[in-house]
């Protein structure tokens, strides 16, 4: 990601860590279903929480995509995300990073209570 210097308007990267997140994630193995609006696929969620998912997939998502997702939990939770970020893998694959947004309320809590239940698991706090 690159950011402007206002100062002498000159880029430079930031290195996208986990100590950027705002909010920590869970590993998980589920498949999720998503459409990016013309197309329909399923592809392993490999981390997920409060503010968004990594997934890995065969399918190249442009950063900025918006795609409509829906997390295999009971009941489903359906759910706009933005790829906002994507790293290309072995075999063709790549891993893309998905923040959730337009987040309803009702999806939100959903969300929420997915991850809590991820940290009972991983006995740790949220």
């Amino acid at each position: 990601m690159a950011e402007v210097d206002n100062r002498n308007n000159t880029r430079h990267v930031i290195k996208k860590t986990d100590e950027h997140r705002r909010h920590r994630r869970f590993e998980v193995t589920i498949i999720m279903d998503y459409s990016d609006g013309i197309n329909f696929f399923s592809d392993p969620i490999l981390d997920i929480g409060i503010g968004g998912l990594q997934f890995e997939s065969f399918h190249q998502l442009k950063v900025g995509s918006r795609i409509t997702m829906t997390l295999p939990f009971t009941p489903p939770i359906k759910i706009l995300g933005m790829v906002v970020w994507q790293k290309k893998t072995k075999f063709g694959k790549g891993n893309f990073g998905v923040k959730f947004i337009e987040v309803r309320p009702a999806q939100d809590w959903a969300v929420r209570e997915i991850v809590r239940s991820l940290t009972m698991d991983a006995d740790v706090s949220i």
